[in-house]
């Protein structure tokens, strides 16, 4: 997919389009039920676990060449501290994704999860999408010199 720009699309929270793909997640686990289990959802196709799913189908090449994925709450705290660290996603963000195990205390990625969407490269999967955040109430870092010194 190429916009106006000959800029790849990337889809949005509102995109519909990996109701294919929500199917094989939840076939991947044993079913929606269980989808629900682990994650806490059955799969939605706003989510970024079937949307990571699509993408990988449509332009193999460009996960090829992506070394992080983030969502847009991490990406923006990253670049608001501009420190040199690329900030994890917060764990209330990655209870949305159809790719977090929440049912057990030890909570993480989802290996059977990664494994339906990214096949052999579900452990480089896991290593793009990053540590997670699981306290929301401590600072991540602060704000970057550039920005304060801009606004």
């Amino acid at each position: 997919m190429k916009g106006a720009f000959s800029r790849p699309v990337i889809p949005n929270w509102q995109d519909s389009s990996t109701t294919a793909e929500c199917a094989a997640i939840e076939k991947a686990v044993g079913g929606a039920d269980y989808l629900a289990q682990i994650t806490g959802s059955k799969a939605h196709e706003r989510f970024t676990g079937p949307q990571i799913m699509r993408w990988i189908k449509a332009h193999p090449d460009q996960f090829k060449d992506t070394s992080r994925i983030s969502l847009v709450s991490s990406y923006l705290t990253t670049l608001l501290c501009l420190d040199g660290d690329i900030k994890g996603i917060d764990e209330s963000d990655v209870c949305g994704m159809n790719l977090w195990t929440m049912n057990t205390p030890e909570r993480g990625w989802n290996e059977e999860i990664l494994k339906a969407i990214a096949g052999d490269d579900a452990e480089r999967l896991g290593g793009m999408l990053g540590d997670v955040v699981r306290d929301g109430g401590r600072p991540v870092g602060t704000i970057g010199k550039w920005f304060v010194e801009r606004w």
